[in-house]
């Protein structure tokens, strides 16, 4: 989980409690309040009752017991701190709803204006990326003849500069933008020698491409993978595993005419010079072994000789 994630949540939960511990605190004090003015108020009252008793002479009274005095008092005080109890909970219940509205109104807005200041950013991200996406692909297309050759390295260096700018900007998005600049990419890179060229991000996202292609059926992106891997993998069994995959995809019906069998052709011809190169390897193989056995056998006949 990110780190602002997790500070988010746990302010979250502070705030909770906090809340909690001072709505509690207030119904205490509000208790405590209630008892207080209610045996103010009985105080009050049996002050005023014992006044006129006090201006008359003394007559004799009966006298009560202690314990039933302070019973009747206590009731007194209890039913003086429920009235004051039960006005201030009125008083809650009607202002609660208006006060909590308003705190309720704000939190919405808060949430509102917080998940629309993501969407916009996400919203950004992808619109820079597709115009930057846009000029490379439009400036490397300018400066790429039909043999892929390239007529302007410095206009080539350019496209690529923007297309990696909208990588930056589109890249783990997963969505179409992001592997449509992908795929102009790698083709410039093709271009490029491969001592001015990142090998391992390339071919990381050569592969990366590969695989989505695949799952969608998409032969141009597929093409577009092989011919990147034949030009920077120094694999051999990568390049044939490539190689029969092309066998698959070249003649796919999705593929239209122009540049899309300009780049089969191409990688046709890639195909041939590897597997020319690795039927020249296995001779060469055969005709070392057999000088290394030679080499052997005169070594020990000239040191038997010798002895």
């Amino acid at each position: 989980m990110p780190k602002a994630k997790r500070f988010d949540r746990w302010a979250n939960i502070t705030r909770k409690i906090l809340i909690i511990c001072i709505l509690g605190a207030g119904l205490v004090l509000m208790v405590l309040a209630s008892l207080a003015i209610g045996k103010s108020i009985v105080v009050g009252l049996q002050s005023q009752s014992l006044q006129p008793a006090q201006s008359k002479p003394s007559q004799p009274q009966p006298s009560q017991p202690q314990s039933a005095q302070s019973s009747l008092d206590l009731v007194s005080v209890l039913l003086a701190a429920a009235a004051v109890y039960l006005a201030v909970m009125s008083l809650l219940v009607t202002t609660a709803p208006i006060i909590g509205w308003r705190i309720l109104e704000r939190m919405i807005h808060d949430w509102i204006e917080k998940e629309t200041a993501k969407r916009l950013e996400r919203t950004e991200k992808d619109a820079r990326g597709r115009s930057f996406a846009i000029l490379g692909y439009i400036l490397g297309e300018n400066c790429m003849a039909d043999d892929f050759s390239v007529v302007n390295e410095e206009r080539l260096r350019e496209a690529i500069f923007h297309c990696e700018t909208a990588h930056k900007e589109l890249k783990d998005t997963d969505q179409p933008a992001e592997f449509m600049n992908l795929i102009n990419l790698l083709e410039f890179y093709c271009s490029l020698p491969a001592k001015e060229v990142n090998v391992r991000f390339v071919l990381q996202q050569a592969r990366r491409l590969l695989e989505a292609a695949q799952q969608h059926d998409a032969p141009n992106p597929i093409l577009t993978c092989i011919r990147t891997i034949f030009t920077f993998s120094p694999d051999d069994k990568e390049k044939a595993h490539v190689c029969s995959l092309f066998e698959e995809v070249r003649h796919h019906k999705k593929l239209k005419e122009g540049k899309q069998q300009r780049e089969v052709k191409l990688i046709a011809s890639l195909c041939e010079s590897h597997k020319s190169k690795q039927a020249m390897k296995g001779p060469q193989t055969e005709v070392g072994v057999i000088k290394e056995l030679l080499r052997q056998l005169w070594s020990r006949f000239s040191s038997s000789a010798k002895s």
